[in-house]
């Protein structure tokens, strides 16, 4: 029976949103003696089902919540040990409580019905959070570890055989051990669709040693979104190796959405040098170079992306896009962008008049140029503005973010041609 319950893990992750086969995993369950677990299912089913009704939806949430109360233990408790816990040192709490006044005038708390997430505190520090893992359609969807690679019973291989874990983030740090993901990795790591590694950044290095073994693990080639985040947030810049084992590992050869902060333009180069890739969502944060879109041209990526996100962190000018840098990204053939973020860029009025004479810029849905205080300063660079609002298309466009760029006030003709979709 494990064997075939190991089965239908495999085909519940591989159909996260059919209804159908939660149900009909359900009924195996109950078939082979685990009636608790199907109920369940079936509760969190009936929850999202009655979304429409608050009345129903008020019922099937505290139904499902106070069923899970008397029997998520047996669920989650054999994740911890999977995760190298021990369980009776750690205390366990729903984070997404939500309440609802009753017509008696109380107040009934439960713990989120249709999305169930516990999170894990060791008894000695109840406010610091080593985990969570997040109930829906009555089985794990996602799971966030703090430290993995520090506890040598952790064993994530299990993890991906006892839940449908599609969505995870490890939080990496000094404490973690080199090596040891060799012993973690399995070709069940293949059921993984989003991966976030945190790195700590005083200890970034040793961080992103960690980073990169996972990166590299060729067992990882269905995620769709990956996240590289630095906790320094620009006052460190991440290390070139876990990029480049990026550029060549199995994980990008998939991959649609990829968010990396603290990258300077030499990890960006690194990262860009000698890959081709077909993303279609980028978002970047750290310091950037006027050659940076250079690089991401050079990628074939303008022929992909859809979003493509720059937010610099530096406060020089050579750690910013510049006007230098945009005419870069202009000439760049980018036929599906749809979102294009350049925030805290140090552009100034050339920038506009640039965008405004792109080819990609009437295709637009999404253009923040926030945080750049000298795009608009007198009347003269309005009008490079306005020919830029004459280049967006106002049948396309949906959100226009201008703030912090030396407005005071929306221009007229950006409220006649655009309305409310103007953020200053």
């Amino acid at each position: 029976m494990n064997f075939l319950r190991e089965v239908w893990i495999q085909r519940v992750a591989a159909n996260p949103q059919d209804p159908k086969l939660y149900q009909e995993f359900a009924d195996w369950l109950e078939a082979n003696g685990d009636r608790d677990r199907a109920q369940f299912i079936r509760l969190q089913l009936q929850c999202l089902a009655s979304k429409s009704s608050p009345t129903e939806s008020f019922r099937a949430n505290s139904e499902a919540d106070l069923f899970f109360e008397r029997h998520g233990h047996q669920w989650y408790r054999p994740l911890l040990e999977s995760f190298g816990y021990e369980p009776e040192e750690l205390t366990v709490q729903g984070t997404n409580k939500w309440s609802r006044r009753l017509p008696d005038g109380t107040i009934q708390r439960q713990l989120g019905g249709s999305s169930i997430e516990m999170e894990f505190c060791q008894r000695n520090a109840p406010y610091q959070s080593i985990g969570r893992v997040t109930f829906e359609n009555g089985m794990v969807n996602r799971a966030v570890v703090h430290l993995p690679l520090s506890r040598p019973n952790f064993r994530f291989d299990k993890s991906l055989v006892l839940e449908p874990i599609r969505d995870v983030l490890f939080s990496l740090g000094k404490e973690d051990l080199p090596g040891l993901w060799q012993r973690v990795s399995n070709p069940r790591l293949n059921q993984i669709e989003s991966l976030t590694l945190c790195l700590d950044a005083p200890a970034l290095d040793h961080a992103c040693q960690i980073a990169t073994e996972i990166i590299s693990d060729p067992n990882c080639v269905s995620i769709r979104q990956f996240s590289l985040i630095a906790g320094g947030f620009g006052i460190e810049e991440i290390d070139i190796a876990p990029l480049r084992a990026l550029s060549k590992a199995n994980i990008s050869r998939r991959l649609q959405s990829v968010s990396l902060s603290s990258i300077d333009p030499t990890g960006l180069k690194s990262l860009c040098e000698y890959a081709s890739f077909t993303w279609s969502e980028l978002y970047l944060d750290g310091s950037f170079g006027p050659d940076s879109p250079g690089y991401l041209i050079k990628t074939g990526l303008p022929s992909h992306l859809q979003t493509l996100m720059l937010r610099s962190f530096g406060c020089e000018e050579e750690q910013m896009l510049s006007d230098r840098g945009v005419r870069f990204l202009c000439d760049g053939n980018w036929q599906k962008l749809t979102r294009l973020d350049l925030i805290r860029q140090g552009l100034s009025a050339e920038s506009t008049q640039l965008l405004a004479s792109a080819p990609f810029t009437s295709q637009l849905q999404h253009l923040d140029l926030s945080q750049n205080h000298q795009l608009v300063r007198d009347d003269i660079e309005l009008r490079n503005l306005y020919a830029l609002s004459e280049a967006l298309d106002p049948g396309r466009l949906k959100s226009l973010d201008l703030s912090k760029s030396g407005l005071f006030e929306v221009p007229s003709f950006l409220t006649a041609r655009f309305g409310d979709r103007v953020k200053l």
